[in-house]
C-alpha cells in the first residue's frame, strides 16, 4: 500500500522524479519491489532517474561480469544464477547447479575468494571465503574441497565470521542469496591491497566529479563507514588518482555499449581496488581492477556541493524530455494531418 501511495502521488503531482534506495536500511521492502514502484512511475511518462534499466545494470553486480576484457577487469569472475537458461558448459555466467563445484575449484586454486550476492549495500552478503592456512597456502595448491572441508567466512558487514563447512556455506548462500528468481551470486577473486583502501570514482553522467579513497579498518575488508572506514575526498585531477580516471574515462563509451544503456544515469559510482602484492607498489602506474558499479544507493552526505551539480543536471534532462515529448507529439499530429 506504501508504495502504491508514493507511485500515484508522483505521477499526479511530479514534473520528474530522482530515486535512492539503501537495501541495508530496508528489513521488508526489497530491491525488486523498489524497482517496480519506479519502473510503474517510469511508465507512467514521468522522468526519473535512476530508470529501472540504470538500476538492473548499474545496481546489480553483474556489470562486473559484462565488462570482462576492459583494461580494469578481473579475468577469472564467475556468475552463478538461480534462473540461468544456458548449458553450463562455458563462459562467465553459469547455473545454481554449477555453483557449488566452480566455487570449490576457484578455492582450490586461491584457497580464499570473495562471494557477493546481487543486492544488498554496506558490505551486506559480501564474503571473504577461505581456507584454514594449514590447509593452504602457497606450497599445498592443489589440495581437494568437498562438502565436509572447513571454511572460515567472514562478511563485509561489520566483520561477522563463521567456522563452518563448505558444504553448509553453500547451503546458506542457496537459501538466502538464489532463493528468488533474478537473483545471483558472483564469484571473484580477492585482492588483498583492500587493505590499502577502495578507490570510488563517483560521475554525474558521464564526468568524474570526486574520488573517494575508503580505508577499512585493520583486520577488515569492509570500506564502509558503518564499518569503520575511513573516507578521504580527492578532486579526479589529484596525481595520485588521476591515471586510473583517465583509464575509466577513455572506457566510457565501450563500458555504455556492453552494458546497453541510451544514456548515463544520473549518479553512479565505479569501485576499484590495487591489484598485485607489495611488488605492485614500486609499479606506476599502478593497476586498479573493477569491484562493482552502483548506481541505486550512492551516498553524498558529506560532499553537498554535489547537490547544486545534481539539480542543474535534473535541470538539464527535464528541459530536454520535455523537448522530445513536444517534437514527437508535432511529428505525431504532422502523420495524423497526412492520413
Amino acid at each position: 500500500r506504501w508504495a502504491r501511495r508514493v507511485v500515484r502521488k508522483v505521477v499526479t503531482t511530479a514534473d520528474a522524479f530522482v530515486a535512492r534506495v539503501d537495501p541495508g536500511e530496508w528489513t521488508d521492502f526489497t530491491v525488486g519491489r523498489f524497482t517496480e514502484a519506479v519502473g510503474q512511475i517510469y511508465a507512467a511518462g514521468v522522468p526519473g532517474w535512476p530508470t529501472p534499466f540504470h538500476m538492473e545494470e548499474f545496481g546489480s553486480k553483474r556489470s562486473v561480469v559484462k565488462l570482462a576484457g576492459l583494461p580494469f577487469s578481473l579475468d577469472d569472475t564467475r556468475l552463478y544464477a538461480r534462473d540461468y537458461k544456458g548449458d553450463g558448459k562455458s563462459g562467465a555466467e553459469l547455473g545454481e547447479k554449477e555453483f557449488e563445484a566452480g566455487l570449490a575449484d576457484s578455492l582450490v586454486r586461491d584457497g580464499r575468494r570473495v562471494i557477493k550476492r546481487s543486492g544488498g549495500a554496506m558490505g551486506s552478503g559480501v564474503w571473504l571465503l577461505k581456507l584454514p592456512l594449514q590447509c593452504w597456502n602457497e606450497s599445498t595448491k592443489g589440495v581437494n574441497v568437498d562438502a565436509t572441508t572447513s571454511v572460515v567466512a567472514v562478511e563485509a558487514f561489520r566483520g561477522r565470521t563463521l567456522h563452518t563447512t563448505f558444504g553448509a556455506f553453500v547451503r546458506m548462500c542457496r537459501a538466502e542469496y538464489l532463493r528468488d528468481p533474478g537473483e545471483f551470486v558472483i564469484d571473484m577473486k580477492f585482492l588483498p591491497r583492500i587493505s590499502e583502501g577502495e578507490v570510488r570514482i563517483i560521475f554525474t553522467g558521464d564526468t568524474p566529479r570526486k574520488v573517494v579513497h575508503r580505508v577499512p579498518v585493520e583486520g577488515s575488508f569492509s570500506a564502509a563507514l558503518d564499518s569503520g572506514a575511513q573516507h578521504r575526498a580527492y578532486w579526479p585531477s589529484h596525481p595520485r588518482f588521476r591515471t586510473a580516471v583517465n583509464t575509466v574515462v577513455e572506457s566510457l563509451p565501450v563500458i555504455r555499449a556492453a552494458l546497453g544503456v541510451p544514456e548515463w544515469p544520473l549518479l553512479w559510482s565505479a569501485d576499484f581496488i590495487y591489484d598485485g602484492g607489495p611488488a605492485a607498489r614500486s609499479k606506476a602506474p599502478e593497476r586498479l581492477v573493477l569491484g562493482e558499479l552502483n548506481s541505486n544507493c550512492i551516498g553524498f552526505a558529506a560532499h553537498p556541493e554535489f547537490g547544486e551539480i545534481l539539480a542543474e543536471e535534473i535541470v538539464h534532462r527535464v528541459v530536454e524530455h520535455a523537448r522530445r515529448r513536444a517534437a514527437e507529439a508535432v511529428a505525431a499530429g504532422a502523420d495524423d494531418a497526412m492520413k
